[in-house]
């Protein structure tokens, strides 16, 4: 099997990238610029091309030829605070249109398959139920709203009628080289503070970036995949007072969480500008992942307690690098 990942240098890519040459897989890694792959990503048994925005289709097609898939990651990523004069025209042009430019090269270029890896902000941001893929889309910001046109725009555009389009939406992805809101929760959780968040219990999905990749690495090649959007987690539910719990205890920690009532903590977040936070923190937000078991027969193969153990091991091993770095 040969997989083409464009956006290979992202946190997701680089994780993918890794499992899928393990596997014995052939691997090509599509970049934006030479200087895109993160630290530590795996090169060997893959090659890698640069194709930047300007260069155009003769490059795509150079760097998409003999793929039997591709999984579609680059994308403009979401900013919690986007000081773009128009942020919705920017996440149009870096998600959907880029998508959509890139499966029409792929349908030109002879790839079966396309899967486009979109985000569970396009259908929601919080859910009173854990969603199914049936539930109408209700995207809140600029980034969800262009994700889930992108989305609509793959299963709908005429000009790649003849490929095999796949979306996949993950929730929050942790694991090695994970960034932004999962690393603060990592660092917060190793540092041993007391924290007033054992009223923080709203459950919320994640997924490792392990069993991301072998979701995508099954929806590259199963035949019912095709036409499908799925849904993905590790099945296995945790609210941010259990993830928190979970973290210090394989870090061997002690727990140190202290209840405050939610309604105090939702008044001091709001009087600090930091609603959205305590929305990530307290708002439910869960899927359902019968879908895709029942459609390709796929399941997370990596425990929860798995993948935060990985996740440590990577966090402390960088951690100690920088530790003997500024010793």
């Amino acid at each position: 099997m040969k997989l083409a990942i464009v956006g290979a240098g992202g946190f997701v890519g680089a994780n993918l990238t890794r499992l899928a040459i393990g596997r014995g897989w052939s691997v090509v890694r599509i970049l934006r610029s030479p200087g895109a792959a993160v630290t530590g990503a795996a090169e060997n048994g893959s090659a890698t091309h640069v194709v930047g925005e300007a260069d155009g289709e003769p490059a795509r097609r150079a760097a998409l030829s003999g793929a039997d898939a591709v999984v579609f990651l680059a994308a403009r990523v979401h900013r919690m605070r986007d000081r773009a004069a128009d942020p919705l025209a920017d996440y149009l042009a870096g998600n959907r249109d880029l998508a959509v430019s890139w499966a029409r090269s792929t349908a030109a270029s002879g790839v079966p398959r396309f899967v486009y890896v979109s985000s569970l902000k396009a259908a929601a941001e919080r859910s009173p139920r854990p969603l199914v893929e049936s539930d109408a889309a209700r995207p809140e910001d600029p980034y969800g709203i262009a994700k889930l046109a992108a989305e609509t725009a793959l299963m709908t555009d005429d000009t790649v009628a003849q490929l095999q389009r796949v979306v996949v939406r993950p929730p929050l992805v942790y694991g090695p080289g994970v960034r932004e809101n999962f690393l603060r929760l990592v660092r917060l959780a190793l540092s041993g503070w007391p924290l007033p968040l054992a009223s923080a219990t709203s459950r919320r999905s994640m997924i490792s970036a392990g069993n991301l990749g072998d979701a995508l690495m099954l929806c590259a090649q199963a035949p019912a995949a095709s036409g499908r959007t799925f849904y993905v987690s590790d099945g296995v539910d945790l609210s941010i007072a259990e993830l928190l719990l979970a973290l210090r205890r394989a870090a061997g920690l002690p727990p140190r969480l202290f209840h405050v009532p939610a309604g105090l903590l939702r008044g001091a977040a709001a009087a600090l500008a930091r609603g959205e936070q305590f929305r990530r923190l307290f708002d439910p937000l869960q899927v359902e992942i019968t879908a895709i078991r029942a459609a390709i027969g796929w399941q997370p193969p990596q425990r929860v307690e798995e993948g935060l153990a990985e996740t440590l091991s990577w966090y402390r091993h960088i951690a100690s690098g920088r530790h003997r770095t500024s010793a």
